[in-house]
């Protein structure tokens, strides 16, 4: 696990503030390390403030609902597909005894339906980016790698700034070397999404056997 000295100079202009950094470190097939980037990552996409949005009526499970309603349904966002929405899962479902209460990055070995992502996209972020460009699938077949469980440490709270670190490793197990241009980070209620999106420069490519540890360093500045 590594540790990334939180990455917050820019963010003291306006407070409160939130922003994010991130580091990937390569090891070759001995598990030496032999590459570092560390950049501030500023490319949260418009799903990241939509998923805060409740629609409210007096009817259905607590008051919530998964569109319409009461009230207009008004910013739906994007599901992976790029399907339009109208909740993420994240109102009470006391009627089936669940509680979808919170976006989730905390993936198993292999799922990548939420958590650190990678992919070979190089078309710049924008804000209505819903997906990855081009995801990296998991598995042992060529251009695939191997997704460890994503892992996340404890909030770290100095002041008034508040961070969280989400990591996640990624091997090539292949004969053939892959390269990954754009990381991203997936969250998944009752539906999936991704919040985050960068491209990586340098791209990073890892030779047979390498691994990459991928951290996102989440910053709230108050």
């Amino acid at each position: 696990m590594i540790t990334m000295e939180p990455q917050v100079e820019e963010l003291t202009d306006v407070s409160p503030n939130i922003g994010a950094a991130y580091e990937i470190t390569v090891f070759d097939k001995d598990g030496k390390v032999r590459q570092v980037i560390s950049e501030d990552a500023k490319c949260y996409v418009q799903n990241f403030l939509r998923m805060l949005r409740f629609w409210y009526t007096t009817g259905g499970d607590n008051g919530y609902v998964s569109g319409g309603g009461g009230n207009a349904v008004l910013a739906p966002f994007r599901n992976l597909t790029g399907a339009i929405v109208q909740s993420g899962g994240y109102y009470p479902a006391s009627s089936i005894g669940l509680n979808y209460g919170s976006f989730l990055g905390d993936a198993l070995l292999g799922d990548l339906t939420k958590g650190i992502v990678t992919g070979t996209g190089v078309v710049a972020v924008t804000a209505d980016d819903y997906c990855m460009g081009t995801l990296i699938a998991h598995g042992s077949a060529v251009g695939q790698m191997i997704y460890d469980a994503s892992s996340f440490l404890p909030l770290n709270i100095v002041g008034s700034t508040i961070t969280v670190t989400i990591s996640r490793m990624v091997t090539n197990s292949t004969a053939s070397a892959i390269t990954f241009t754009e990381i991203g980070l997936y969250l998944k209620g009752m539906i999936s999404i991704m919040v985050l999106r960068d491209i990586v420069s340098p791209s990073v490519s890892l030779n047979p056997g390498e691994s990459a540890l991928i951290a996102y360093r989440l910053i709230v500045n108050g």
